[in-house]
């Protein structure tokens, strides 16, 4: 007798109930990261008139801080969209957008950074060149992903 098995690409935990492959953690991780503004925008918030200086730390002028909320609140907005996949799903909507757009915001991301640095005509700083390898290593993540790969094929029907 010959039994016909099938083997699945990722392991059982990476599916949900229905049997679609789940975004992997790390994605969800670099969404959260890709969204650091809107947290250092709460973080300023609650800290009244006594954290109005915080965000000079990380961004030199205030335009660098808007424009980088603007990015965190569209990776936000994915990040949200990941979560509510289902809603997509069944009014038949496409979700072939997801890694294009994560991968746009990266680049953009690694963009706004390698500009930050030479609005500060590439002085030395810590802080920055931890976000811009973290944002590239996300980005990195991102291309080379077996179970982003995987997990796009199963999305698109």
């Amino acid at each position: 007798m010959q039994q016909n098995r099938t083997t699945l690409p990722l392991p059982l935990n990476r599916y949900d109930e229905a049997g679609r492959v789940l975004p992997p953690l790390w994605l969800h991780w670099a969404l959260f990261w890709g969204a650091r503004a809107l947290i250092l925008l709460a973080a300023t918030i609650m800290l009244g008139p006594s954290g109005e200086n915080i965000p000079l730390i990380v961004y030199p002028s205030q335009s660098q801080w808007l424009i980088s909320i603007g990015l965190g609140v569209i990776y936000l907005l994915i990040w949200l969209g990941i979560g509510r996949r289902e809603w997509f799903w069944q009014r038949n909507y496409s979700v072939a957008w997801v890694k294009p757009v994560i991968l746009m915001l990266l680049i953009t991301d690694v963009a706004l950074q390698v500009a930050f640095i030479a609005y500060e005509q590439g002085r030395f700083s810590l802080l920055k060149g931890a976000f811009l390898l973290l944002t590239l290593t996300a980005l990195v993540c991102v291309v080379r992903s077996k179970h982003l790969a995987i997990m796009m094929r199963d999305w698109r029907g």
